[in-house]
């Protein structure tokens, strides 16, 4: 059995980002994944991620 201050579940950007802000104030910090590392919707991605943020933008355009 492994001893860790914080357990990560999952390798996307959030986990990666949730265990390097905890690597700096703990010890000890393990994530785990189902897969590689790189297999994530984040790395698949690849374009980037798009969202609505004017009134003069919506999805439909996103889509296309």
């Amino acid at each position: 059995m492994k001893k860790v201050d914080a357990l990560i579940i999952g390798s996307g950007i959030a986990g990666l980002n949730c265990a390097l802000r905890l690597a700096e104030k703990k010890k000890h910090v393990l994530i785990v994944t189902k897969k590689k590392a790189s297999s994530t919707a984040t790395n698949l991605a690849q374009g980037g991620i798009a969202a609505v943020m004017a009134a003069a933008d919506n999805t439909d355009q996103h889509m296309q």
